[in-house]
């Protein structure tokens, strides 16, 4: 496959490609219509560790090789956003994949679902949905963290809402219940926008007294460059509609955070020169007043979230790796969100080597 040519692994840690079995990229495939994701996990395994419980989709176990409790037994699933296009999945490998699995020492996998773009909505929810599903059947929902960055950021909030509720006819593949994931990260770039900013998609148009209801009342997207990755930010469940449209995960009601995650749970990072700031803080508002965010982290300077730039901004900031990684903005929003993953149980870090020298 392509992805494989001159790649390195990691220094405690090696990559493989996963199959779309795991996650179907979609018409747009910058890495291949044959790579359904990436998976990262420690050199010491000779092949893809297995959890221990893990069964087929027939319901037949699996064998395994990882001991109960141990390394594998739990994943971090980490949903890419737009910068997986501009970047490709080479930088995220290196910058998010070895750098978050040599840092806690668990399995890493990044997904390559569907650009929101480039399909109609709800293929990529579809595929995410899929794709945590079968991790809960192989891990089970306790041993999942959910990560995203950007408009993955975004997607990742919108699977659990749609994993956790009651879903309707869309995405056809779901279950009508799961268990609740043991934690989400939200970084969306953008939600609430106003009813004039939008323009109709060719598919279903919905007008409410005369205009196009915003992203999340209906299906439509807004007008410009933006309108590639907003379609991310959208979810369905029969509980807060009489149809299967789009609903935007700003507008979850605390019913669903508390079903899409556990108390003081979610981790949730902006910037603070986006656009869409102030909607951030409201919905980091909304997630603690449902009683499951854990920390809203924001980055006072940047225009995104910026995870994507931490050890860009570190390595090859003015200190080029010497200084203190505090006072990068980027970086010191990782080593905020390890602390956050540590919290979650000190065996989330087991295996793993501290972040650029730093005891969390």
């Amino acid at each position: 496959m392509r992805i494989a040519s001159g790649w390195a692994n990691g220094p405690n840690t090696k990559f493989m490609t996963a199959s779309t079995a795991v996650c179907k990229p979609g018409v747009y495939a910058p890495n291949g219509d044959e790579c359904g994701g990436i998976w990262v996990y420690p050199k010491r395994f000779s092949k893809l560790p297995t959890p221990p419980g893990a069964k087929d989709k027939s319901g037949r176990p699996l064998p395994t090789n990882v001991a109960p409790g141990e390394v594998g037994s739990r994943i971090i699933l980490w949903v890419h956003g737009g910068g997986n296009i501009g970047t490709t999945a080479h930088q995220y490998l290196a910058f998010v994949g070895y750098l978050l699995s040599e840092t806690t020492g668990q399995v890493v996998l990044l997904p390559s679902w569907p650009s929101a773009g480039a399909e109609p909505w709800p293929h990529a929810l579809s595929q995410l949905v899929r794709c945590y599903r079968s991790l809960v059947t192989m891990y089970g929902a306790e041993n999942i963290v959910v990560v995203g960055d950007s408009s993955g950021g975004g997607q990742a909030l919108a699977t659990l809402l749609a994993a956790t509720s009651v879903v309707g006819t869309v995405p056809a593949d779901s279950p009508d219940a799961l268990e609740t994931p043991s934690a989400i990260k939200y970084s969306a770039n953008t939600c609430g926008l106003e009813p004039e900013h939008f323009t109709p998609t060719e598919e279903e148009p919905k007008a409410r007294g005369g205009r196009f209801a915003p992203l999340g009342w209906g299906d439509v997207i807004p007008a410009g460059s933006g309108a590639a990755y907003l379609p991310g930010y959208a979810y369905a469940t029969r509980k807060r509609r009489s149809s299967d449209s789009l609903v935007s995960p700003s507008l979850a009601s605390e019913a669903e955070l508390r079903a899409a995650a556990r108390p003081g749970s979610v981790w949730m990072t902006w910037g603070g020169e986006e656009a869409f700031s102030d909607s951030q803080a409201l919905l980091a508002d909304k997630m603690r007043a449902a009683g499951v965010l854990h920390e809203s982290f924001v980055q006072p300077t940047m225009a995104h979230d910026a995870l994507l730039a931490a050890t860009l901004s570190f390595n090859f900031g003015l200190c080029r790796g010497r200084g203190d990684p505090h006072n990068f903005e980027a970086s010191a929003a990782f080593i905020a969100m390890v602390k956050w993953i540590k919290s979650l149980g000190p065996d989330w870090l087991q295996g793993g080597r501290p972040l650029w020298g730093l005891e969390l």
